[in-house]
């Protein structure tokens, strides 16, 4: 599939675009974040904003990466960490919290923070959404 088949695809479907500007624009802030593989193959980043290690966002992180079919790897890291050796591999990025919009022909899924999901439960079906556009991007 070319890549303004692709683009036009995503935008047919309601899955929005962004452009990489600059790696570095991303603030730094303490998050999760995971490695998502189909096959043992590089897919896509969760980040998931996180001021501390807790072990129910890691486990609901880990209970989205099985719900969504893809193994995970990843790990709490007191600042964001550096994605730019990933990006080329990357074809979605969930951020979960208050990241910047900082990407370039990378589908960005921006979703509630897992502590807000935590403590408002309500929100689970809205992000649930939110992380269906997966599927489509996946099977694309």
């Amino acid at each position: 599939m070319t890549a303004a088949l692709r683009q036009q695809y995503l935008h047919t479907m309601g899955i929005e675009q962004w452009r990489l500007r600059d790696i570095q624009q991303i603030p730094s802030v303490a998050c999760y974040a995971f490695q998502f593989l189909k096959n043992g193959q590089l897919v896509g980043v969760l980040l998931a904003e996180s001021s501390a290690q807790n072990h129910k966002v890691q486990e609901m992180l880990l209970n989205i990466a099985r719900a969504l079919k893809l193994e995970a790897k990843g790990q709490w890291y007191s600042c964001t960490p550096d994605m730019s050796a990933v990006m080329d591999e990357l074809r979605f990025v969930i951020m979960m919290g208050e990241f910047s919009d900082s990407f370039d022909e990378i589908v960005v899924i921006k979703t509630h923070s897992p502590e807000c999901l935590l403590s408002q439960p309500a929100l689970k079906a809205e992000t649930w959404k939110d992380l269906q556009k997966i599927f489509t991007l996946l099977e694309g």
